[in-house]
């Protein structure tokens, strides 16, 4: 049976790295890349605040190709959509048909993904969709799977945990109402080793900043506009 061919969206984090693990373990894909959206002015990318050279370092040890998506080129302003058709449209003369994302439950961003993809007459796959955070929490750590804490929303992750390990007991001591995922942006992380890598990242933790994001969010059955402050650790590759 011919393998279908797959892109990976990829951010650098836990969800995406184990979306990444079980593909890789599917007869039937054959990964030819991960992609990643990265900000043409900060070359960081989005709100994990990770720069392209560590997301590069990640592939190059992983052994896979690495397609960078610049948004908000000064030269070239597109939008976000517009540079994800234009990829899609890439890979499928490429012959890919897939793309592999890391989402868990979130049913709006699901659709929305779907709609990108359909334009281009490709599929999306959600290899982590609907399993219970504790069930994808286990499999990652018990796979090897080592992540730091890059980025974490101020007013529900500690400060102390942005830039430390992620682990088991950390993620129990989050508060009650923290998705232990963080799969409502409460943080994001950096893969530094696991299964699907050749060899390890030695990263040293650098500059400290924060920023605050302006989002749209539903409260009360509408929608309105809600600033949150994210605190950031700028990893270094030792």
């Amino acid at each position: 049976m011919r393998k279908k061919k797959v892109s990976v969206s990829w951010s650098g984090g836990k969800d995406s790295a184990l979306a990444l693990y079980r593909t890789l373990q599917e007869a039937k894909f054959e990964v030819v890349s991960l992609h990643t959206s990265i900000d043409a002015v900060s070359k960081k990318v989005g709100l994990h605040g990770v720069s392209e050279t560590l997301i590069a370092a990640q592939a190059q040890s992983i052994g896979l190709p690495l397609e960078k998506l610049y948004i908000n080129q000064p030269q070239k302003p597109l939008s976000y959509e517009e540079t994800l058709h234009l990829y899609y449209h890439k890979l499928k003369q490429q012959n890919v048909h897939g793309i592999i994302s890391g989402d868990i439950y979130l049913e709006d961003l699901r659709i929305y993904k779907e709609n990108l993809v359909a334009e281009q007459d490709l599929e999306i796959i959600f290899p982590l969709w609907g399993l219970a955070a504790d069930v994808i929490l286990d499999e990652f750590f018990r796979a090897g799977f080592r992540t730091k804490i890059c980025a974490a929303n101020d007013a529900l992750v500690p400060e102390e945990m942005v830039g430390a390990d992620l682990r088991p007991e950390s993620i129990r001591k989050l508060p009650a109402k923290v998705d232990p995922c963080g799969e409502n942006g409460e943080y994001h992380s950096f893969v530094y080793t696991g299964p699907i890598f050749r060899y390890p990242l030695k990263l040293e933790n650098g500059a400290r900043t924060v920023e605050k994001h302006v989002f749209m969010v539903m409260e009360n059955g509408g929608s309105m506009q809600k600033e949150l402050t994210y605190h950031y650790v700028d990893f270094k590759l030792n």
